[in-house]
């Protein structure tokens, strides 16, 4: 914690522009005086037609607290999963060589239309919503709410995450 002083007290204030110290702005005033930098602006005389010169001089508050490790390549399972169960039909039918059919499986998994254009909710149930449902696995499960991902790492363990 950054000591205060009246100083950087006073300094803070005058950089914030404010004249009454309230309870209102006490500690915007607080926060910039143990941040350490006041944006005052000091003037010298120019060699231009007698005008002023004016520099701001900033200091930047240094961030502190934890830092984690680089980025690494990692492969996320939960939409990687939902990705595949509605790829599987689609590349075993290319792999015979039915391009035509895995286009059209394609189609009914991902868009929901049969071989006749029309629009069936029901077959969104092979592709499109395990795609949704693992990218959503990967947002919650993976991210903040239970951190997941994190523990894996700490935990050492190499290229998965969720």
């Amino acid at each position: 914690m950054a000591r205060i002083t009246k100083a950087s007290f006073a300094r803070a204030q005058k950089a914030l522009g404010i004249k009454k110290v309230t309870k209102k702005n006490i500690g915007r005033i607080a926060k910039r005086a143990a941040a350490g930098g006041s944006s005052s602006k000091k003037t010298r005389k120019g060699k231009s037609k007698g005008g002023k010169v004016t520099r701001s001089y900033t200091k930047v508050a240094r961030r502190k607290g934890r830092r984690r490790g680089s980025r690494k390549f990692t492969i996320p399972i939960a939409p990687i999963v939902g990705l595949a169960a509605g790829l599987a039909g689609p590349i075993k039918d290319l792999m015979d060589g039915e391009v035509e059919f895995a286009v059209n499986k394609l189609k009914y998994s991902y868009l929901g239309l049969d071989t006749e254009n029309k629009f069936k909710p029901d077959a969104l149930m092979s592709g499109l919503v395990p795609l949704i449902v693992g990218g959503l696995v990967h947002k919650f499960v993976g991210g903040p709410p239970l951190n997941l991902n994190r523990m894996l790492a700490q935990a050492n363990v190499p290229i998965i995450r969720i």
